[in-house]
């Protein structure tokens, strides 16, 4: 009969027996036949190795201002009001970016008094620019003036919020200050819409309608006239140049649309 005793005999009379290594176990560990290298490897401390990033003064300036241009933007008169001080800027930084709640965002210049005077009232209005009134777009790329009714020659009348619209918007939205997104040179303003005003139906579609900027050279003087509403203005910097004085002048092009010049290029394009 065999029983637990009679295994336990069994097994202290037989010879011991080894248990052979598990293949995995045979296995060199990497450290140690170390590999050549000329350059000693930094400790990770058990983690991967951080990716390789590219400088950002290694890229290609001209592309990255030949790409960044092809954005679509239009052009849209920003207004707030706060008390005694009122605000109306052209901006083209602008775009929706939810539908619930509907959300707008506006890259507004930090130095400007569009920013200044919209944080502080909580809410502004973005007016929406048709097709042929690239006037009253360039007319607000200097500091707006409030005479009577109407803000640097434009009728314009108090939203819901506060804020005012231009009479001669095409149409208008008015929006509640929820978040300043503060990086770079231009923050970035996100309003929720809480009001809208369509003063003409458009014909087409409503995108079809917005004036935007067309043509590197319209887009060269956007950005010199935006960097002159922080600046000194054309005249002074003319002066101090000594140089021969200049109006800006409008001429025609061949499809019979507004091209617009400007003899202050100060500014590096």
């Amino acid at each position: 009969m065999f029983t637990l005793e009679t295994a336990a005999a069994q097994a202290r009379s037989s010879p011991s027996t080894s248990i052979a290594p598990r293949a995995d176990t045979m296995r060199p560990r990497v450290d140690a036949f170390p590999i050549p290298c000329d350059h000693p490897r930094p400790p990770t401390n058990g983690r991967s190795p951080p990716a390789t990033t590219r400088n950002p003064t290694d890229m290609d300036d001209a592309a990255r201002k030949t790409a960044l241009r092809m954005i679509p933007y239009g052009l849209y008169v920003m207004t707030a009001e706060h008390g005694d001080e009122i605000a109306a800027a052209t901006v083209n930084w602008v775009t929706q970016t939810a539908f619930a709640p509907p959300l707008v965002v506006v890259g507004v210049k930090v130095d400007s008094g569009a920013y200044t005077v919209g944080r502080a009232a909580g809410h502004f209005a973005l007016n929406v620019l048709g097709k042929g009134q690239q006037g009253v777009a360039f007319g607000f790329f200097k500091p707006a003036e409030k005479d009577g009714n109407t803000i640097s020659g434009e009728p314009y009348r108090k939203g819901s919020t506060g804020a005012p619209l231009l009479d001669n918007a095409i149409a208008s939205v008015e929006c509640r200050l929820v978040e300043v997104v503060e990086r770079g040179d231009h923050h970035i303003f996100v309003g929720e819409v809480v009001d809208a005003h369509v003063a003409r139906q458009p014909e087409g579609r409503p995108d079809e309608a917005v004036l935007e900027i067309e043509g590197a050279r319209q887009q060269r003087l956007l950005r010199r006239l935006r960097s002159a509403q922080a600046g000194p203005s054309c005249a002074t910097r003319r002066a101090a140049h000594a140089g021969p004085a200049r109006r800006p002048a409008a001429r025609r092009t061949r499809r019979g649309a507004l091209r617009w010049s400007i003899a202050c290029s100060v500014v590096p394009v």
